[in-house]
């Protein structure tokens, strides 16, 4: 599908989607410029055949950069799937016509003008498109609340990212189209890290233990488990004084190394929003580069802080806080054996 340059379009929500090949330059410098315009026909082709059959509109294509409108968000993403797809599967099968392709979406109103779109939903889409490594399909939050109930693919939270030429962050996930979510989740991304926090106190110190056999051998299972990558829930019920967090210390205190994040919900009639998680929080910062570390992966759990000196007044939205959490946590079970106590 392509424009009628001399009918208006009319003005409308659309999904833009920017494509263009990582490492395109040095492809040139090494191969020479012959094998550089095979490269990109055989590019343009894969592209062109996916845009047809997933009713877009190619705007501009400039050199390895294909721009492209949509009139939904769920076809946008099919699209960058499938070229995605179909590149991985051209550079299996041709080494020597590598299709490195990154890919970014983004959906605004944008002003039409003489058959291309101008404002700032397609500056942010070509930002993202260039944010976007080889094989990777990143979309912007506006992007994910269009298809948040309804996505064929599954979304990585992948943070917020301060990009090129754009006066605010934008919050980018990751579309998982490959199949290979488990392997690529184990993968630590590239000085991407917490320092695990010192363990509570609860754990240090001991004292005899009786009549707990079966409730140790429950949770030295689980904990064995989770050795070998299988996670799960584990509620520990009592009264008050029973001895839970006892049983808590027996089970760990033999089994590090583990990162052991804690928060306790104390006895407040008006208590603080996310008492436990901000505890958390502030024990992460206590260590050395903690602050530092915290700014560099999810910045958004330092608004949890005040007294961080990074920390900002503004507190993000509840989906957006919760986000950032899982990435802290993901960041953690990528170093280590992680158990979250609340």
């Amino acid at each position: 599908m392509s424009i009628n340059r001399d009918a208006p379009i009319p003005e409308a929500t659309r999904t833009f989607l920017f494509a263009d090949l990582r490492d395109y330059t040095g492809f040139v410098e090494r191969q020479g410029d012959q094998a550089a315009a095979t490269l990109v026909a055989v590019y343009r082709k894969l592209v062109r055949q996916r845009v047809r059959e997933s009713a877009g509109a190619e705007i501009k294509v400039e050199g390895d950069a294909v721009f492209v409108a949509f009139p939904s968000a769920r076809l946008a993403i099919a699209c960058g799937a499938a070229i995605l797809k179909d590149a991985a599967a051209q550079t299996a099968a041709q080494p020597e016509i590598p299709l490195h392709v990154g890919i970014g979406v983004h959906a605004g109103e944008p002003v039409p003008q003489d058959g291309d779109f101008i404002g700032s939903a397609v500056n942010v889409a070509a930002r993202i498109g260039s944010a976007a490594a080889a094989g990777q399909l990143l979309i912007s939050d506006v992007v994910r609340g269009l298809v948040r109930s309804g996505a064929a693919f599954p979304l990585r939270d992948r943070g917020s990212a301060s990009l090129k030429g754009l006066s605010e962050p934008v919050h980018l996930y990751e579309v998982v189209w490959s199949g290979d979510a488990e392997t690529d989740m184990a993968a630590p991304a590239q000085g991407a890290s917490l320092p695990i926090p010192k363990p509570p106190h609860f754990v240090s110190g001991a004292t005899p233990i009786v009549g707990r056999a079966r409730q140790l051998e429950v949770l030295r299972d689980r904990i064995a488990r989770l050795r070998e990558g299988r996670g799960g829930t584990l509620l520990i019920a009592g009264d008050a004084g029973i001895g839970k967090s006892r049983l808590l210390r027996e089970a760990l205190l033999a089994e590090q190394p583990l990162a052991i994040l804690y928060g306790a919900c104390g006895h407040s009639e008006t208590p603080p929003p996310y008492a436990a998680f901000v505890a958390i929080i502030r024990s992460i910062v206590r260590e050395p580069d903690g602050e530092a570390a915290l700014q560099r992966t999810v910045p958004e759990l330092l608004t949890l802080t005040p007294e961080a000196t990074a920390s900002s007044q503004t507190v993000p939205e509840r989906d957006r806080l919760f986000g950032a959490f899982l990435r802290a946590l993901r960041l953690y079970a990528r170093a280590a054996p992680t158990v979250l106590l609340v």
